[in-house]
């Protein structure tokens, strides 16, 4: 009775002097296993850590420059700090994106880490980060919205005329509402984090 081998079913050498089975697969000498391969250095949880803190520092910065330029109770000295700072006010305006695209991804990544351990959890935090991040977000729409009223009074030089610093002001109030609503929502989604961590600690190592 005879016996069919397969070509390529015995082991070979090539030229670096590894083994090789089957369809090219190659296997170190004295291993009996392939090499593993290389993985990135930055977990996701570290990934998540530093995007978070990120978006902290940003968000911080933003608050308090805004709240250096901002006089809730003087239009027209608010409309005059945004002409006399705007590269500083614009910069304030994209960090603010900036900040609330950090939350996006934050929000993400975290449901990545706990949505195998609690998945119905994961959704609470999840609904509530991005909820945060689109409010911020909408936030920033109104603070940009302040500036181009400002800009384009002080362009026509009707500036002094006051309902254009009034309109600008009620955008920058507007603004710092929905920048408390979303805070709101941020807290929540951090609560529901916070609780996730204490009774998930293996999903950190």
């Amino acid at each position: 009775m005879s016996t069919t081998i397969a070509a390529g079913s015995f082991p070979r050498k090539n030229r670096a002097g590894s083994l090789e089975r089957g369809a090219g697969r190659s296997i170190a000498p004295g291993s009996q296993h392939p090499a593993p391969s290389c993985e990135s250095p930055l977990s996701t949880p570290a990934l998540t850590a530093l995007i978070y803190f990120a978006g902290i520092a940003l968000g911080g910065a933003t608050a308090f420059v805004r709240s250096r330029l901002v006089v809730f109770s003087d239009a027209t000295g608010t409309a005059m700090n945004i002409v006399a700072h705007e590269p500083l006010f614009r910069a304030v305006s994209a960090a603010d994106v900036i900040s609330a695209g950090c939350y996006v991804a934050v929000t993400l990544l975290l449901f990545r880490i706990f949505s195998p351990s609690n998945r119905g959890l994961s959704i609470v935090a999840t609904f509530f980060g991005l909820a945060a991040s689109f409010v911020a977000m909408v936030a920033s729409f109104f603070q940009i919205a302040a500036f181009f009223v400002v800009r384009g009074a002080e362009q026509w030089n009707i500036l002094a005329i006051k309902p254009l610093p009034a309109l600008a002001l009620l955008c920058l109030q507007m603004q710092s509402r929905a920048y408390n609503a979303s805070l709101l929502c941020f807290g929540i989604f951090t609560a529901v984090i916070a609780y996730l961590v204490v009774k998930s600690k293996e999903a950190f190592r």
